[in-house]
């Protein structure tokens, strides 16, 4: 298993990485795959895409570790944060800032 903040260096690299490709494939007239716009759009669109939904995800994920942690009241290991967002019984990453989050029933299985 990879470390968490392993984890956020390397993606933050990787996003920085792509975003410098695209940008340059952009500057230099994109691929020469096709010259179908469709093409040329979907082949310039998709890594971008691909870091915005690995970003969304990693942020959710953050989230829900944070209000577990808020909501135990206890301090916790980060494999036992782990363990009860695996359970269910993560709080909702939607909790407001003025609320403080409660720990959710286990999901039926």
């Amino acid at each position: 298993m990879i470390p968490t903040l392993v984890q956020q260096i390397i993606g933050t690299v990787v996003r920085a990485a792509v975003m410098f490709a695209v940008g340059w494939l952009a500057s230099h007239g994109g691929p020469s795959l096709s010259n179908d716009a469709v093409t040329k759009f979907i082949t310039e669109a998709t890594p971008v895409a691909a870091v915005l939904v690995w970003s969304i995800y990693q942020k959710f994920k953050n989230r829900q570790q944070l209000m577990v942690a808020q909501a135990s009241g206890a301090p916790l290991s980060e494999n036992s944060v782990k363990a009860i967002v695996a359970s269910g019984a993560a709080p909702s990453v939607m909790t407001p800032p003025h609320e403080t989050p409660t720990l959710q029933a286990p999901a039926a299985k």
